[in-house]
């Protein structure tokens, strides 16, 4: 039965995360969240190029599409309360690699 508590395990984790990537399956899609940060050996002033991976998610095609409409309602919602989220400032972060022997989902 849901009394609409939320319930939050010993286990639970909590990543920040500024960039993403994906990899696919025809079953599964991974998200790969992680954080970019300055580049190893360089002074101020320098561009963020090096990225750390926080965590991964893998879940079934049905569950990235709810959580596709999902986000996009919270999203307009947010929007309609603050205004439009400008992308056009940001870095291109996101990435798709396909899975390979090497890089396994």
């Amino acid at each position: 039965m849901d009394d609409g508590k939320e319930v939050t395990s010993a286990t639970q984790r909590e990543v920040y995360s500024n960039n993403f990537g994906f990899m696919d399956t025809a079953h599964d899609l991974r998200v790969i969240f992680g954080q970019m940060l300055p580049a190893a050996g360089r002074g101020p002033g320098n561009i963020y190029s090096d990225v750390e991976h926080r965590v991964g998610v893998t879940m079934p095609w049905a569950l990235a599409k709810m959580l596709r409409d999902s986000l996009s309602m919270v999203i307009e919602e947010y929007e309609s309360l603050n205004g439009e989220i400008r992308t056009d400032l940001m870095c291109p972060c996101g990435t798709k690699t396909q899975a390979s022997p090497e890089r396994p989902m």
